[in-house]
């Protein structure tokens, strides 16, 4: 199954700790400029806006220009699908978890093999054989992504079968609809 890249790439973006603590900031702000977030995270400006545009990038904040300074504030942006869910569930994380764990699951949703092992996994609980024939990958690669999985709570093993986790952090439940349609 192929789905978008924006899924897990967006994930991959929330996945780093820095990125995930400015998009806590421009939250609790609601509006805030590049130097403001690089002050609050102990960035320099440019490396502030760099990570700042890797997060409008995905779609989960816009950036507006008010003179010389760039404001970002938490707003989704229409053109891709995912991003309004992905910021509701991230607002959710980071009022009601830590930013290590939303960061940790984040990155494991942050791989297309992995979005492909649960999609698999969501048509029902198998052993490792069948699994890795739904997949198609090397037994190898397909081993060292269920251990990412695992390890964050997504799958578990029970008498040589694997099956997905009833998903409590707001970001995994979301991920989990947004790869099942």
């Amino acid at each position: 199954m192929i789905l978008t890249p924006t899924l897990w790439r967006t994930c991959r973006v929330l996945g780093n700790p820095t990125r995930l603590r400015l998009l806590r900031h421009i939250v609790q702000l609601k509006r805030a400029s590049v130097q403001q977030l690089g002050d609050l995270e102990n960035l320099t400006e440019t490396r502030a806006s760099q990570e700042l545009r890797r997060l409008q990038a995905r779609g989960l904040v816009r950036a507006e220009r008010d003179g010389r300074y760039v404001f970002y504030r938490p707003s989704p942006d229409p053109k891709v699908p995912s991003a309004r869910p992905i910021l509701e569930a991230a607002k959710l994380a980071l009022d009601n978890h830590p930013d290590d764990e939303t960061a940790r699951l984040a990155w494991a949703f942050g791989n297309q093999r992995r979005l492909d092992i649960l999609h698999a996994l969501q048509t029902g609980s198998c052993n490792y054989e069948t699994l890795n024939t739904r997949v198609a990958m090397p037994v190898a690669t397909m081993f060292r992504h269920m251990q990412v999985l695992a390890s964050n709570g997504l799958v578990v093993r029970q008498d040589k079968i694997w099956k997905l986790t009833k998903a409590a952090h707001p970001l995994a439940k979301t991920m989990l609809k947004l790869i099942q349609a």
